[in-house]
């Protein structure tokens, strides 16, 4: 037993301990080869000694194959064969304590001496700071051990073991991002296409750090096969966000930025993100350095946290009105826009999704938001300073004063000095130069003498966007729909039908609401019968829903069997040459992949705009992250239902002429007159998306395009 004992204490030991027992133990064969070698071969003692060390440890040059007698030879080839078992131990020895360190530094622990918890009369005798962890130590294990009674055990807590080792990044000016949810590697993905496209951010250049209640090496492994071949660093670290000593870990008080997601299963989210809040205050307090410079801390808010804050009732909103003061800037964002009205306005106005994704979003063919300020545009009108940029569009400012957002202002607006300049561009090459007029003469020319005043009348006077009335199916959507009817009736005009397939009636779905039609037939979602019981042949949009309350990839298998039957309907029986356009929702990015596969073979009879919530938010978050004062802009962009938003227009609505090109300056000017400003347009020929084009590009708006413009909400 106490050889048992002995050999165990030796395995765990560090590993020169192990290779100096090995040769101990090896000492006395060493000796008794030594001897017999002495007598069977004559040699001297010393001389044999040598010998059978060199042949037991492989040195360089000994030989077993010179022995001039038989029993030398055996003797030579039994210590040699002994030498191969000693050699083959050492070496194991050394390659598993590689292998430790390695898998040490890629978990981000320090590799030392195993710590073993004592019996607790025994704490006493360990260093001061590890005799009082023993002491403390509440693993639920080791209470029970205690009752044990064998003085020799020692019983090694593991979990202490892993607190007390990790290891702390050592950085500065870097990226937190706090807690673990499905927002994480979308949100990732962002920061490292923000990177390829060579963004110039501070945030890109400096490692991102994860701290999350999740195993590193989990976390490590799907980082690793998501992330594979992206220039960003990002490192990991397991721990609670709320422990000051977690969070240092993560170096959280010296951090530029620290992103707080949603805890993926706290059960209060609001009180877990407080207790962080205040976790990263204390982390600042022990950096003195530290306390005056600033830090933003972006915070993912609820979904269902849209109300405007109320004093008192949140404590995480008391708490953050209070930090507003000190050089810690937390920023709220949402994020949760409302999927089901943007779902409902997309169904009315095809491609408006897109848009949204591609301004929130880092991608090849999208833009993004800029803020800027331009000493030299002091002083001027807003006009003047919209004019004098032939890269990307300027949508508006925030004020210096007061950190107002002026989204879509008035042309006679002056700017004052600090104010910054939105800007919506492709890359950030953007500024002034000198001031183009855009109108000028092609007013009075191209409209047969119609003056600025009479051309906005006439574009005052045209229908507005979408004024034909739809044929709108939704399929699939169980539950309450009254927030569906009711973005459906904001968006659409008089006339629409709204039709929707359901094995019941839902709740909330009204007869008729602000001059839409609204009816249910009862029957299955996926069934032809039903399909031609609501005409669903001669549809313009399809909604697919109703797959909210099930597992992720569930609802995305549902989505593509419920698409496929759709599609199949209307191969054989569509009535219209015009495909209709499908609007649903995916929670996994490899989904739009099959789903555009599918679609490709259905013969032209669908067009679709697939929603993905998670990478919408996760958007937003990396350019906040990147630019806190973005927050107010992309907020009422996106979150608010009042206020200024995306819409798209018809060409007729500004009286373009669709036999003649308008360059994008052009369009600029007659979009101000109905105060909206055009950022971009999509062409009617192929459907492709253009975003901040150049002013001089020039282009036939048909009956089939549509300008993209930011208005104030109808």
């Amino acid at each position: 037993m106490q050889l048992t004992v002995a050999l165990q204490q030796v395995l765990l030991a560090n590993v020169l301990v192990k290779i100096g027992a090995v040769f101990t133990v090896a000492l006395p064969l060493v000796w008794l080869g030594g001897l017999l070698y002495h007598c069977t071969s004559g040699e001297s003692l010393q001389i044999s000694l040598f010998k059978v060390y060199a042949v037991l440890y492989r040195a360089p040059g000994a030989k077993v194959t010179e022995e001039t007698t038989l029993p030398a030879a055996l003797l030579m080839n039994l210590i040699f064969l002994c030498g191969l078992f000693t050699f083959a131990v050492v070496l194991g020895f050394v390659s598993e304590e590689i292998k430790t360190q390695l898998r040490s530094v890629k978990a981000g622990n320090y590799a030392g001496t195993p710590f073993h918890h004592p019996w607790p009369h025994h704490t006493a005798s360990l260093p001061g700071a590890l005799a009082s962890k023993a002491a403390e130590c509440t693993h639920p294990y080791y209470p029970l051990l205690n009752h044990i009674s064998a003085p020799q055990l020692t019983v090694k807590c593991i979990p202490c073991l892993a607190t007390d080792l990790s290891q702390k990044v050592i950085a500065q000016d870097h990226t937190v991002v706090l807690n673990w949810n499905p927002q994480l590697v979308p949100l990732l993905k962002q920061m490292a296409l923000a990177k390829s496209h060579q963004i110039n951010h501070v945030m890109y250049d400096k490692p991102i750090v994860i701290l999350a209640e999740r195993d590193k090496l989990a976390m490590d492994a799907e980082l690793e096969f998501i992330l594979r071949g992206s220039k960003i660093k990002v490192i990991t670290r397991e721990g609670a966000p709320h422990f000051v000593k977690d969070l240092a870990t993560v170096s959280a008080g010296q951090a530029r930025t620290i992103v707080v997601l949603n805890p993926d299963k706290a059960v209060d989210a609001v009180k877990s993100k407080t207790a962080t809040v205040l976790a990263i205050d204390a982390a600042r307090s022990r950096h003195p350095s530290m306390t005056y410079c600033d830090q933003n801390v972006v915070l993912q808010t609820p979904e269902e946290d849209r109300c405007p804050p109320v004093p008192g009732e949140n404590p995480l909103i008391d708490l953050l009105q209070r930090q507003q003061k000190g050089a810690c800037r937390p920023v709220r964002v949402n994020g949760a826009r409302d999927i089901t009205r943007l779902m409902a306005q997309t169904a009315i106005q095809p491609g408006v999704a897109n848009v949204y994704c591609a301004v929130t979003q880092h991608s090849r063919n999208g833009a993004t938001f800029y803020l800027e300020n331009f000493p030299i545009m002091t002083g001027r009108e807003y006009r003047d300073v919209r004019r004098s940029f032939s890269q990307g569009v300027v949508c508006g400012f925030v004020s210096k004063a007061d950190h107002s957002l002026h989204l879509n202002p008035s042309d006679q607006q002056t700017l004052e000095w600090g104010d910054r300049l939105i800007v919506l561009a492709n890359d950030d090459s953007f500024a002034p130069g000198q001031e183009h007029e855009p109108a000028g003469e092609w007013v009075g020319g191209a409209h047969d003498g119609e003056g600025p005043e009479c051309l906005a009348e006439r574009a005052r006077n045209a229908p507005p966007s979408g004024s034909n009335h739809k044929r709108i199916m939704v399929v699939g959507w169980g539950g309450d729909v009254e927030e569906l009817a009711t973005g459906l009736a904001e968006f659409a005009v008089d006339g629409t039908l709204v039709t929707v397939i359901s094995s019941e009636r839902p709740q909330g779905l009204p007869e008729a609401l602000r001059g839409c039609t609204f009816q249910h037939v009862e029957g299955s979602p996926t069934s032809f019968s039903s399909f031609h019981q609501a005409g669903l042949a001669d549809c313009d949009s399809l909604l697919l829903g109703g797959f909210g309350e099930m597992p992720s990839k569930e609802a995305d298998a549902h989505m593509l069997s419920t698409l496929m039957q759709v599609q199949d309907f209307l191969r054989s029986h569509r009535t219209r040459s015009k495909a209709a356009h499908l609007v649903t929702t995916i929670t996994h990015p490899e989904t739009t992949e099959v789903a555009n596969h599918l679609i490709s073979q259905g013969d032209n009879v669908l067009t679709a705009e697939l929603v993905h919530p998670e990478e919408l938010m996760s958007g937003l978050l990396s350019q906040v992250a990147a630019e806190p004062d973005l927050a107010p802009l992309l907020s009422e962009l996106v979150d608010n239902s009042e206020g200024q938003e995306i819409y798209l227009r018809r060409p007729e609505r500004y009286g373009l002429d669709s036999n003649k090109p308008t360059t994008f300056s052009q369009l600029s000017e007659l979009t101000r007159w109905q105060q909206e400003t055009a950022i971009g347009y999509i062409a009617g020929t192929d459907g492709r998306l253009h975003l901040a084009p150049d002013p001089q590009e020039k282009h036939i708006f048909d009956e089939h395009s549509r300008v993209v413009v930011i208005a104030e909400s109808e």
